[in-house]
């Protein structure tokens, strides 16, 4: 179906592209913490996007019953499977842990033994997400469906995405508040990265709950909600790393009549801002 491929293709275009900038543009931010950050979490936001894709390719659009698979297809559909909800959870804990990096590297406070810290959680919780997807596909094959465990394990996505929106969101409001007691112009726009964490994936995993409770998960009317979801691998693309490399080409190629347009898009996404705030910090040290 090309509403989902498309947004999938973008997100997976939009991954591969945002890696490739933050690799080889040395030049696009300053500290090597944030780049490896910006790192793990794009490549969590390709492998849960990429995971998609082929699960569609392969499986088709519609639910289906695994206990009905043959060997090869169903280790094929758990590995996928167990890929998306690998890259979900991952991608949702570096978008708390470059939140709190924003916060804390803005007075000083982040450390960089905490990045150990990040890597270790995000895949050990992104370890536990798989061991419960694998287990729930060997006990659907064997014992068949029930609506009672899909239900909670739904139930368990979206408390985790909220808890993350909430951590996210917390961190972020710290730092604007900070903003403000300075009597700086204050970044709202570092309110859009919570937002789009939380508004773009929780509907389509609502929809999960309610399609599981009524038995009719295979209704294509919430198509455009998770087309919504697909779309957010693209999304993060462009607020952490693309926009910045943009803007920065330009300024290149077109310092004079571009010097505008570079300053109206400075301070626009994570790593322009975190540029600053490092430039700012570095510069009451040295007073």
């Amino acid at each position: 179906m090309l509403v989902y491929y498309l947004p999938l293709s973008l997100s997976m275009v939009g991954c591969t592209l945002n890696l490739i900038a933050i690799s080889f543009f040395k030049n696009l931010h300053n500290c090597q913490t944030l780049r490896q950050m910006i790192i793990c979490f794009t490549s969590s936001d390709l492998i849960l996007f990429t995971s998609y894709l082929v699960m569609h390719g392969l499986f088709g659009d519609s639910a289906f019953d695994i206990s009905h698979f043959d060997l090869p297809n169903l280790i094929t559909f758990i590995i996928i499977h167990a890929g998306i909800y690998f890259g979900l959870i991952t991608s949702q804990l570096w978008t708390c842990w470059l939140a709190q990096y924003l916060n804390c590297h803005g007075n000083g406070t982040f450390e960089e033994k905490w990045l150990i810290k990040y890597k270790a959680t995000s895949y050990f919780m992104g370890i536990i997400a798989v061991v419960a997807v694998i287990s729930l596909d060997v006990i659907e094959v064997f014992r068949g469906r029930s609506v009672t465990r899909e239900l909670w394990f739904n139930v368990a996505i979206a408390l985790a995405l909220f808890l993350c929106f909430v951590f996210s969101l917390k961190s972020y409001l710290s730092g604007i508040y900070r903003v403000w007691k300075r009597r700086d112009s204050i970044p709202w726009l570092l309110l859009i990265y919570p937002l789009v964490a939380i508004a773009v994936p929780m509907p389509k995993i609502l929809v999960s709950i309610f399609c599981t409770l009524m038995n009719s998960c295979g209704d294509n009317k919430w198509i455009h909600l998770r087309a919504l979801f697909y779309l957010q691998g693209f999304l993060n693309a462009l607020a952490y790393g693309l926009i910045s490399l943009i803007s920065q080409l330009c300024a290149t190629l077109k310092r004079r009549s571009n010097r505008l347009l570079s300053q109206a898009s400075d301070g626009i996404d994570i790593i322009s801002y975190c540029d600053k705030a490092d430039s700012l910090y570095k510069s009451r040290l040295s007073v």
